[in-house]
């Protein structure tokens, strides 16, 4: 590896295209490197951050305009089997 070779450094990227006419922001990250954008429908939105994550650990997270969460993209919470089909946003049920 070069040394100060930006280029060669571990980073993560996600863009997210919103369908949903309810969700007003989407937040990305773990404490203290979260990122908020505001979205509408049929826009896209990305996140960059300069390290390597697993994005699910990254917690995305869909809010409505008044700050409710709606979605979370990852597994289907308390699932014990895992498939690629299932990686995805998922309504959050209150």
């Amino acid at each position: 590896m070069t040394e100060g070779c930006e280029c060669c450094e571990a980073a993560t990227y996600l863009s997210v295209l919103s369908t949903n006419d309810e969700v007003a922001y989407i937040e990305v990250g773990i404490e203290p490197d979260v990122i908020r954008r505001e979205i509408r429908a049929d826009e896209m939105v990305s996140f960059y951050f300069p390290f390597s994550q697993q994005i699910d650990f990254l917690h995305p997270t869909a809010y409505d305009k008044d700050g409710n969460a709606l979605y979370y993209y990852g597994y289907p919470k308390n699932s014990t089997t895992f498939s690629t089909d299932d990686f995805k946003w998922h309504r959050i049920d209150d």
